[in-house]
């Protein structure tokens, strides 16, 4: 079998609105930023800005990009909260704006006709970080942005977990609930014909895990469960495990610190299953990336990701106790070699993770704040603006 990536379904796109731009605040590479571009390929806004905050992050991929005036920095940000600026100037002249996240909610005081996307509440929630995941600077900025929720004419939310969280503290929200989907290129292929195009081991069977490192995503589980399964097991992490690493014995972790995206999917292709022993989430995108690579997911016993895979689903743990984790995976293993597309496993969720039917609610979700996507060639400023709540 070839192994290699589908072309992205445009099938179900979204026409573009004139003069309508999509606001986001991370490079392409990391996790916020596939998301925005997958928000991007569904139609809609116009064009997408890279609002820069932080110095280090690439723009690769990005046409444009907006810095501040002073150094790139958090410090920028938070002047942006008060006084004017490029950011604050792109947001004016656009006939409408969706921000991919809250960072620059505070800019919808410039502009009425803004959405946004609100992906958690983990950063208003101190018991969810520690001093190194949330620095203070993080602690002033974001509660002081979520007071200009209420400005937006609609927010999509990505799970109802997180919408619960965030009608806690902001019950008169205009919110719509819209799970994250994948591209196509996430599908089932070969499992060794993927090993060989990454240059991982064929005799091994391999486990994942994708994420940043910080305290909700309790990577200290994961070598516990790799000691239980023992010889002829080994886990591919994607994401700093330099805190980590010492934790596990000898040819039992393969880092990889900065990934292709040409490559990231057959990472899901060439393992035995994914583990996601997280605390706490917003939604968990890796989940729906393997659902739809057909690799078994061993997941934390938390609302969400029983929200992302539903009942009947058989393998919750619960994430502070390794024992669960290492009878789940190895039956999540064996399923995986005898049912190898996960036709059964995923069966009961269908295609709810592709694009068009992401589309299809963003288009509901877009009209019912007055902002007319229905095909056509043009649009007037009056047809594309939407209504303030």
């Amino acid at each position: 079998m070839t192994v290699g990536t589908a072309a992205p379904d445009r099938s179900s796109s979204l026409p573009r609105v004139p003069g309508s731009v999509l606001v986001t605040a991370f490079p392409l590479a990391s996790g916020h930023g596939a998301v925005a571009q997958n928000m991007f390929d569904l139609g809609g806004p116009e064009r997408m800005a890279f609002f820069k905050i932080r110095k280090q992050d690439s723009e690769r991929g990005y046409v444009e990009v907006v810095r501040p005036v002073l150094p790139v920095s958090y410090a920028s940000a938070m002047l942006s909260l008060y006084l004017p600026g490029r950011w604050s100037r792109t947001v004016a002249r656009a006939s409408w704006v969706h921000f991919a996240s809250p960072h620059f909610f505070h800019l919808s005081r410039v502009n009425p006709r803004c959405t946004g996307t609100v992906h958690d509440l983990i950063f208003l929630n101190p018991s969810s970080h520690n001093a190194r995941d949330t620095p203070p600077g993080t602690r002033f900025f974001f509660p002081r942005v979520m007071r200009f929720a209420d400005r937006l004419a609609g927010i999509v939310v990505i799970s109802h977990a997180a919408d619960r969280a965030l009608k806690e503290r902001f019950p008169n929200l205009n919110t719509r609930v819209i799970h994250h989907w994948t591209r196509d290129d996430f599908q089932p292929r070969d499992r060794d014909a993927s090993r060989r195009a990454l240059g991982l081991p064929l005799d091994q069977k391999i486990l994942l895990h994708v994420s940043i490192d910080n305290q909700r995503k309790n990577l200290e589980l994961l070598p516990r469960v790799l000691e239980g399964l023992g010889n002829g097991h080994i886990l591919v992490r994607i994401g700093d495990s330099s805190r980590i690493r010492s934790t596990f014995g000898p040819g039992r972790l393969i880092e990889r610190n900065g990934v292709e995206p040409k490559d990231y999917p057959l990472y899901f292709n060439a393992s035995d299953a994914l583990l996601m022993p997280s605390f706490d989430e917003g939604f968990g995108v890796p989940i729906i990336e393997a659902v739809n690579s057909g690799l078994p997911v061993v997941a934390s016993d938390i609302a969400v990701f029983r929200e992302i895979l539903r009942e009947p689903y058989p393998f919750f743990a619960d994430p502070r106790r390794p024992e669960p984790w290492v009878e789940m995976t190895r039956q999540a293993i064996e399923i995986r070699h005898s049912d190898p597309r996960g036709s059964k496993l995923f069966a009961h969720l269908g295609a709810y993770y592709r694009a068009p039917r992401a589309a299809e609610e963003f288009r509901r979700f877009y009209e019912s704040v007055g902002l007319s996507v229905a095909h056509s060639s043009t649009r007037d400023l009056g047809d594309t603006a939407p209504r303030p709540t």
